[in-house]
Parts: C-alpha cells; structure tokens; sequence
C-alpha cells in the first residue's frame, strides 16, 4: 500500500467533479421539452401540472447527479484499488464527494454557464446545446481520471529512454 496523495485525489476530485456537471447537462437535454414549458410561465388552470413538473425535475436533477457520484465514485475505486493506493484516498475523495452537494457547486451553475455559450455555437435548440455540453463535460472528467491513472505510471525512473 501506498501513501495518501494529495495530487491524486485533487484529480479524481475535479474528474468527478466535471462527470457530474455532464451528467447533469444529459440530463437537462433529455427533459428539454419540460425546461421549455417551465420557461414559459403561463399562468392558467394548469399551475398545478406546472409544480408538479418542476418538483419532479428538481428531484430528478439530485437522482441524476448522486446517480453520476456513484457511478465516479465506483469507477475511482475501482481503479485505486487495481493501481494498489492506499484505501484512505478513496475515503478522503468520498468526503470531498459529499461536499460538493451541500455547498452547491453543481446546481449553481459556476461551469455551465460558460458551457450554455459553448454550446450554442452548434445548435439554438436547449435539447442540442445541452446534449453538447453534457458530453463535453464528461469527456473532461474522463480525462482528469485517466490523468490520475497516468500520474504514477509517467515517471522519469519507470521511462525506457
């Protein structure tokens, strides 16, 4: 077993970190036509359908991104135990995990909102734009996790010159 590394967990941190935001614009893409009604706000018989839509889309929202921390915090576990780190770094990084949802990172939208303009380079529609974003940012996150696969196996000593 093998020391804590801070470094490591700072990657794994921000990989999670970047799946999540993409999972939780996959989401915001599959529930387009919901985002489009709520966004209209008509004020009708049917405010009731309306706080219905928007209680299930907010729950919804917290499934999907402790669904992604889950499904992150398996794949991180699963390679820090194939790569023998020590079992503390998972821990650390599940603690860290845990503190992303109550201070609000996710649902505040610090990175989506540069992700909005990203997206609607390619496409006016919320659905397309969103779906952009999403894979984008997931293939942010997958590369900060193989990032961490890499950093121990990238040193000068294990290098053939």
């Amino acid at each position: 077993m093998r020391k804590i590394k801070p470094k490591l967990i700072l990657i794994q941190w921000l990989g999670i970190f970047f799946l999540i935001s993409g999972f939780l614009r996959l989401f915001y893409s599959f529930y387009g036509t919901e985002i489009e009604y709520l966004k209209t706000g008509k004020e009708d018989f049917h405010s009731h359908k309306t706080l219905l839509i928007l209680s299930d889309f907010l729950w919804y929202r917290v499934y999907w991104a402790f669904g992604a921390y889950i499904f992150g915090m398996i794949i991180i576990a699963l390679i820090n135990w194939n790569k023998k780190n020590h079992f503390l770094n998972t821990i650390l990084l599940l603690i860290l995990g845990f503190a992303i949802f109550p201070m609000g990172l996710l649902f505040r939208g610090v990175i989506s909102n540069y992700f909005n303009q990203f997206g609607g380079l390619f496409s006016k529609d919320y659905t397309y734009a969103f779906l952009i974003g999403g894979l984008t940012l997931i293939i942010i996150g997958s590369l900060f996790i193989w990032k961490s696969i890499s950093t121990e196996t990238n040193t000068t000593h294990n290098s053939s010159l």
